[in-house]
């Protein structure tokens, strides 16, 4: 083992068990999503009504759910689609929640004023309430509107963590330093500000990103996130949820799928947050 093999594995983030286990979770659904052609055994929309409803077995590894298409390969296509959408969702909300903290906290006054008073306005809504309603109102269940519709609230959170950082990393000597010697307001704002603030982010942002899958499963689980027929955990669990008595895999597994994302995504979360505060550094 090489050197540089050995010092990665001595890393604290892979000594620390619970965040190692959490890890390993993601890293597992982040394969399983993108070789999920090469892992499926079957296709994950075929319909086959002789085959409805079977127990696992050698030939469908979690069974068949009530059109006998097969659960196993549904739920390798599903990792898919809804790691997209966390992805897109955090990607939309951090970009635009960062850059509103960060013009909040270090023009302050009336732009610091707008923003926040717009902050609060977001944040007094419920995130899944606002995500239905969107949805509802649109009349469109595509990637995209699934997106937006619960990125419209999930910004606020980044805005009010990055202001708050800004608020305590703009007063520091070195930040002071650059704007005595004449730094540009931008560039005190993009190399001194920024990259000394995105700590907190990158760990909310993980905590979150379970959260928000488990968001765009409860919209198919009633019907507003993916079309019928869609690979996706949420809606395969509201399509089995009527044979939970008499055929427990239908929803078992893709109910599993979900409880795993989660939790992996809140181990790594919590793990990130003691690594990256020096507070709680030694401690990890």
């Amino acid at each position: 083992m090489t050197p540089r093999r050995r010092s990665l594995l001595r890393h604290p983030l892979l000594r620390n068990r619970l965040s190692a286990i959490g890890l390993l979770i993601i890293v597992t659904l982040v394969l399983a999503g993108v070789l999920a052609p090469l892992l499926a055994t079957h296709s994950p929309t075929s319909v086959s009504l002789e085959k409805r409803l079977l127990p696992p077995s050698a030939t469908h590894w979690f069974g068949t759910d009530s059109a006998g298409q097969d659960i196993y390969s549904r739920i390798i296509w599903a990792t898919r689609l809804d790691l997209s959408i966390g992805l897109l969702v955090l990607l939309v909300a951090t970009t635009t929640g960062g850059l509103l903290g960060l013009l909040a906290g270090f023009f302050r006054g009336r732009a610091e004023e707008t923003i926040m008073r717009l902050t609060d306005i977001f944040l007094a809504f419920p995130g899944l309430i606002l995500a239905l309603t969107l949805v509802a109102a649109v009349g469109s269940r595509s990637l995209y509107v699934i997106v937006l519709a619960i990125a419209l609230r999930s910004w606020a959170p980044y805005a009010r963590l990055m202001r708050a950082q800004v608020l305590a990393v703009r007063e520091v000597e070195y930040v002071q330093a650059a704007s005595a010697l004449g730094s540009s307001r931008l560039r005190i704002a993009g190399r001194h500000l920024l990259p000394n603030c995105v700590s907190p982010i990158i760990v909310q942002a993980t905590l979150d990103l379970g959260q928000i899958i488990l968001t765009a499963a409860a919209l198919s689980f009633i019907g507003l996130g993916a079309q019928p027929g869609e690979p996706e955990w949420g809606r395969m669990v509201a399509d089995g949820r009527e044979y939970i008595r008499t055929h427990w895999w239908v929803v078992t597994f893709p109910g599993a799928a979900i409880f795993l994302c989660v939790l992996g995504f809140n181990l790594l979360g919590d793990a990130l947050r003691d690594y990256l505060d020096p507070r709680l550094r030694g401690a990890f």
